[in-house]
């Protein structure tokens, strides 16, 4: 399979670390990629930037840009409309890629699958961890993802798919990844994830994250709201749980009782094995 895949890096005021990003799909073992920058407006010369890396690396670099600062699903969902890839593969311009993690999910890619994905390995201050624990590969069914994202941020998907389930919503704060898995897993059936990381999810440095911000819990609600008819009642419980727990900052005998017995053994589970 020599199809072109379209790498989406969404950036938004991050001059060093974009450039670090870039590097790491220049550096993709496989050669048939289209690089996209689609930026949410900053403020610094990024064009002067990405033709110096282009000169470089002898490599073209698509530049769009947004009029005015619409967020990380516009400037997502620009992008992806002029993609000219079969597939395409998210970047986030803090972040980086492994060099085999296109060739890897071309390797395993299969119809039979809404998407691939793989695990992700978290850089913090203090060291470096997997997210998931799991050392096999996973199915990943639409039930499994409403309890929680047990995707990761990014996946490998085929363009054509993402137009049919929408695109990214824009009208969410947070959360935006795990929707549009869980819309993915709906529409096409599970997906999978590999039990390879290759995708290195950057923490360490001082730039704000959607995970550290009043916006993450503006988010999840909304999140709730547009999938909790499909999620069973021990999952919308524990939905409530984790709201809760985000709103308010610390855990409380009230939010501990409004949970049954399958979202508290979900919970336990979580604590014992970690993410599966």
């Amino acid at each position: 399979m020599n199809k072109l895949v379209s790498v989406i890096i969404t950036t938004y005021n991050r001059e060093e670390l974009l450039e670090r990003a870039i590097i790491s799909v220049i550096n993709q073992t496989y050669e048939n990629i289209e690089i996209i920058v689609s930026d949410d407006c900053s403020n610094y010369d990024i064009k002067s930037l990405l033709n110096n890396i282009s000169k470089k690396y002898n490599k073209k670099i698509i530049y769009r840009c947004n009029e005015t600062n619409s967020g990380a699903c516009f400037t997502r969902n620009e992008a992806i409309k002029i993609a000219n890839g079969h597939f395409i593969a998210g970047l986030d311009d803090d972040d980086e890629f492994t060099p085999n993690r296109i060739s890897l999910f071309l390797e395993n890619y299969s119809d039979h699958f809404s998407f691939i994905a793989s695990n992700t390995t978290v850089i913090t201050s203090h060291g470096q961890k997997k997210l998931f624990k799991s050392k096999n590969n996973r199915i990943l069914s639409h039930e499994d993802c409403l309890w929680e994202n047990l995707v990761g941020t990014q996946i490998f998907v085929e363009k054509e798919k993402i137009f049919e389930c929408g695109c990214f919503d824009v009208n969410l704060s947070s959360a935006q990844d795990a929707d549009m898995w869980i819309r993915l897993l709906k529409n096409y059936g599970s997906a999978l994830r590999l039990k390879e990381s290759t995708y290195l999810l950057h923490t360490e440095h001082d730039a704000p994250r959607i995970s550290t911000s009043n916006k993450k819990i503006e988010g999840l609600r909304l999140f709730y709201k547009k999938h909790s008819s499909d999620m069973t009642n021990s999952q919308r419980k524990y939905a409530r749980f984790k709201l809760n727990l985000w709103a308010n900052n610390k855990l409380t005998l009230s939010s501990l009782f409004s949970l049954d017995l399958k979202s508290v053994l979900y919970i336990l589970k979580r604590i014992i094995f970690s993410k599966k």
